[in-house]
C-alpha cells in the first residue's frame, strides 16, 4: 500500500507542490516512492513549467529522493512559514524542479 499527494498552494510561495508520499514499511526500498514521485511530476508538468516540495532539513532520505528529479533547495524555512506546517526541529527547506 502506498499514496502520493498533489496539491495547488497559493499566498506567498503559490504553485503545485508535491505534498506527501507514504509507503508501508514492508514494501520500502523498492522503488514505489519514486515511481509515485515520477508520476506526480508528469501529472504537474501538464499543468505548470515547475513543481515544489517542502520538507523537514532532517528528512536526508526524501531530499535524497527528490534530488534525483532534479529539485534545488529554494529557501529555508521556519515553522509557520507556510500555513499549517511545522518542522519538527524547527526548519524545514523549499525544494524546485523545472519540469519539461
Amino acid at each position: 500500500m502506498a499514496f502520493g499527494r498533489v496539491a495547488r498552494l497559493d499566498g506567498d510561495r503559490p504553485g503545485w507542490y508535491l505534498t506527501g508520499v507514504v509507503v508501508r514499511l514492508q514494501s520500502r526500498r523498492l522503488g514505489i516512492a519514486a515511481e509515485l514521485t515520477r508520476r506526480r511530476l508528469a501529472w504537474i508538468a501538464d499543468r505548470a513549467p515547475e513543481a515544489h516540495y517542502f520538507v523537514n532539513a532532517l528528512n536526508a532520505a526524501s531530499i535524497a529522493l527528490h534530488a534525483g528529479f532534479g529539485f534545488v533547495e529554494v529557501e529555508r524555512l521556519a515553522s509557520g512559514a507556510l500555513p499549517g506546517i511545522d518542522f519538527e526541529g524547527g526548519e524545514g527547506v523549499l525544494y524546485r524542479a523545472k519540469l519539461g
